[in-house]
């Protein structure tokens, strides 16, 4: 709750009580590479915990892995202490705005070591904020800052559907997020030496009419390159109305998988723009600023949402729709049906046949969980 009071030509606010609400969760290092962190966004507050076991232990996920692959026939006692672990809060940071996603990027020290996580937070309209921890002060502190608003690529407009949502490369070389409904911003990254200059990783190019220029960037420490942003509506790469993006594992190159539509509809007009979702996979190539496509999947559901990448060894992402689940990959295309409006909203035979809908008035049994995922996410 906040109370506002104008004085003249000033105005003051008081905040009568502190945002509950948690909108953003992720897992990272932020504090040590060997401390596994909680980070908590309530509205404009971020919030870092630290796990720690019953004995005060600091807790390291990735050793309790280890101790689970070591013994996988232990009793599940033995190597997990997830019944009796307590977060404890680390620091409380106030932000100048409401972050709408939040990603950690690892860095790598001198000797090859991971060191501490940095965080990449994405504000509205289009604004990218590049942080680490300060153990001094306990604060975090800025890094590389980037803002991609600017009058050419906003067109005139004042709202748009789809939100600034940052995305990592797997092996930490680049970071993007799609802005204003149809640019993809392309931020280098530069995780092994932070005393590095990472303009050479950038390879110089003419001006050129497809790209433009971010209104402003502020960095420091080598972290992160000069940015770029591309038209998905160009020539090149055609991808019209982008709704989500996410990085694949297993690729030479950074490789973003995009969900976007043929068309814009709604379920009321399902009959005339039925299964008009595709996903697209783009080789980004940020030396030369190129976006090739190399594989799309297309004819998915209309009402899908968001994707999720799939771990090595077995890639690909996972594609959640209102009343499906389906993964899809270069050469395979699987999944199921949550409901029994799968067999109303898709039409598409092939992808009624890779999902096991059956065109028998019996359902099948993936069809009898009565489950929406309608706004749904998942994690591995």
């Amino acid at each position: 709750r906040v109370a506002w009071w104008r004085m003249g030509g000033a105005s003051a606010c008081l905040e009568l009580a502190a945002p509950g609400a948690v909108h953003l969760a992720i897992r990272a290092n932020l504090t040590g590479p060997a401390e596994e962190n909680v980070i908590l966004v309530r509205s404009n507050v971020l919030e870092v915990y630290r796990v720690v076991e019953p004995s005060g232990k600091l807790l390291s996920l990735a050793n309790e892995r280890s101790a689970r692959d070591a013994a996988p026939d232990a009793p599940e006692s033995e190597h997990s202490v997830a019944d009796n672990l307590t977060l404890e809060l680390v620091m409380r940071e106030t932000l100048h705005g409401c972050p709408l996603s939040v990603a950690p990027v690892a860095f790598e020290g001198e000797s090859g070591k991971l060191r501490g996580d940095y965080l990449a937070i994405s504000f509205s309209d289009a604004k990218l904020s590049i942080c680490e921890f300060d153990p001094g002060s306990f604060c975090l502190r800025t890094v590389s800052l980037h803002s991609f608003e600017t009058d050419h690529i906003r067109g005139g407009r004042k709202r748009f559907h789809t939100l600034p949502r940052v995305v990592v490369d797997p092996l930490r070389r680049c970071a993007a997020m799609i802005i204003y409904e149809k640019y993809l911003a392309i931020t280098p990254l530069n995780t092994r030496d932070k005393d590095a200059d990472i303009s050479a990783l950038v390879a110089y190019r003419p001006p050129d009419p497809r790209f433009v220029r971010t209104s402003a960037t502020v960095a420091r420490g080598g972290i992160a390159g000069t940015p770029y942003v591309v038209n998905l509506e160009d020539s090149d790469v055609n991808l019209n109305f982008p709704k989500h993006c996410v990085f694949l594992h297993g690729y030479f190159e950074p490789t973003l998988l995009v969900l976007h539509f043929q068309a814009l509809s709604w379920s009321g007009r399902r009959i005339h723009a039925h299964d008009n979702a595709i996903c697209s996979a783009l080789s980004l190539n940020v030396a030369h600023r190129r976006q090739p496509e190399i594989w799309r999947v297309e004819e998915l559901p209309l009402s899908s949402h968001t994707l999720t990448a799939v771990p090595d060894p077995y890639g690909g992402a996972i594609v959640l729709s209102a009343n499906a689940l389906a993964y899809v990959s270069q050469d395979h295309v699987t999944g199921f049906a949550v409901n029994g409006h799968a067999r109303t909203e898709i039409a598409s035979t092939h992808l009624r046949r890779a999902l096991g809908i059956s065109a028998e008035a019996t359902p099948a049994p993936a069809e009898r969980l009565r489950i929406s995922l309608d706004r749904a996410v998942c994690a591995f």
